[in-house]
């Protein structure tokens, strides 16, 4: 096999125990998320307002 995949195979396994021996212990890691739901019930407008020139010079 070549040896860059046989890497990233290693490597996918150890994530794969780690993941598994944390789910055992009752540990979980949240991913963190970015997502904004904002119920509406009409659209909302948006504006993107530039900076003020002092404030790009702190």
């Amino acid at each position: 096999m070549d040896p860059a995949i046989n890497s990233l195979v290693v490597c996918s396994d150890i994530r794969h125990r780690i993941t598994g021996r944390l789910a055992e212990a009752g540990i979980a890691i949240p991913f963190p998320q970015r997502d904004l739901h904002l119920a509406a019930g009409q659209p909302i407008e948006i504006k993107v307002i530039p900076p003020n020139r002092d404030e790009i010079s702190r």
